[in-house]
């Protein structure tokens, strides 16, 4: 389990990063490439079991699975990373 704080700077770095994308390279991350990004990943998981409890563990809700789990993704792939 992670810790409050360590889970709070997560989400204070991937803020950094989105925020960075947009003020410095102009790009934005739409609800549409996040739902893109959700179902390439229901898709092509490689570990759909695994998949399947990190969304139960955000109670399937769209918007949590998408700021937690999409969102990261997408930003590090516009990043170059």
């Amino acid at each position: 389990m992670y810790s409050k704080e360590l889970i709070k700077m997560k989400v204070e770095d991937e803020l950094r990063k989105t925020n960075a994308l947009a003020y410095y390279w102009g790009k934005e991350i739409t609800p549409d490439q996040l739902q893109l990004e959700m179902n390439r990943m229901a898709r092509n998981s490689k570990n759909p079991k695994l998949l399947k409890e990190v969304w139960n563990a955000l109670q399937n809700d769209p918007r949590l699975i998408a700021e937690c789990i999409a969102r990261p993704v997408l930003t590090d792939k516009m990043n170059g990373r």
